[in-house]
């Protein structure tokens, strides 16, 4: 008998936090955050400018200064700089890695709605840019934390049935562009039909649950291929059917990982004209199957999916400027 359960793939925070919680304090308010106070002061006032600010940030993604998942292989650190680690914060502890994001200009990171759920205000998270290891707390780690500002999860979102699972975090400060922290591009060609994106060879990376179901210590990658959802078995199962166009189904390119616990958010993503693109947000999977009384956690066999950042293009852009 085969019993399979399908959830969100955030459930990583609240099984490791316990132990994994670090004593660190957040680094003090700088004149750089004063500055990043009046430039969006600034943006509020003049959302003409603001925008010309973002799209600037679009034309220069996707450019890579220099060339959790189960069973992935670890990626080249600082392979995939746009990509960046949520964590919860209070007074005395910065808690572990939950959830990722994909940073789409200096001041925005987009990732999944469910993400967010537990969050009344942006007070209490933390974004973390540049990481390769996880738990790296050294002074560069900490100079590439950032508060957030604002959250905006899409009004739409509806937990039960992962429909709308987008969310964009709008962070206190813009983060220093450099060859470990960059942002990743948009994909405005399939929005303009000028573009297609390959079902095959498509690169998801994360800290999530490895095949010990342990939090990946560094960030790991595996190469996945998408899948019809309309005429695939293994994916017309779990796909609601108002939310067929607006979601990916893929499914690891040799059947030996996929994404699990703690990779919620992170970015399915291409070259596209040299230029790295976000296709997908990592919003859901099969949380295990039972087999013979043996559970298999993140099975390999069964697909994940994937939030189409295509069909969010629109609303993206009427809220990445200040309003």
């Amino acid at each position: 008998m085969v019993l399979l359960i399908v959830y969100e793939i955030r459930s990583i925070y609240y099984k490791f936090s316990q132990f994994d919680v670090v004593n660190v304090s957040v680094a003090a308010e700088s004149d750089a955050d004063d500055d990043a106070s009046a430039e969006w002061e600034t943006m509020r006032k003049a959302p003409k400018f603001a925008k010309e600010s973002f799209e600037a940030d679009f034309r220069r993604c996707g450019r890579l200064i220099s060339p959790r998942i189960i069973n992935g292989e670890p990626a080249r650190p600082h392979a995939y700089p746009w990509l960046v680690s949520l964590r919860e914060f209070d007074k005395l502890y910065l808690y572990d890695h939950f959830c990722s994001g994909s940073l789409i200009t200096r001041y925005h990171v987009l990732t999944a709605a469910h993400c967010l759920s537990k969050f009344k205000s942006a007070n209490g998270l933390l974004v973390l840019a540049g990481l390769h290891i996880r738990n790296d707390l050294s002074a560069y780690a900490k100079r590439n934390t950032y508060k957030v500002r604002k959250l905006i999860v899409h009004e739409d979102y509806k937990q039960s049935t992962s429909e709308n699972d987008i969310a964009l975090i709008v962070l206190a400060r813009p983060v220093e562009l450099s060859e470990n922290v960059s942002l990743v591009c948009l994909p405005f060609d399939l929005v303009n039909k000028t573009g297609s994106v390959a079902r095959s060879n498509l690169t998801f990376v994360g800290w999530g649950m490895d095949e010990h179901q342990r939090a990946a210590l560094e960030l790991k990658k595996t190469t996945m291929n998408i899948l019809d959802a309309e005429t695939s078995d293994k994916c017309s199962n779990y796909v609601n059917e108002r939310n067929r166009e607006r979601i990916y189904c893929a499914m690891s390119a040799r059947n030996n990982s996929n994404v699990c616990s703690g990779d919620s958010g992170g970015s399915l993503s291409q070259p596209l004209n040299d230029q790295w693109t976000i296709y997908g947000l990592a919003s859901y999977v099969s949380a295990f199957r039972v087999l013979n009384d043996t559970r298999i956690f993140c099975d390999p066999s069964y697909p994940a999916f994937f939030t189409r950042i295509s069909a969010y293009i629109d609303w993206i852009r009427a809220h990445y400027y200040f309003s």
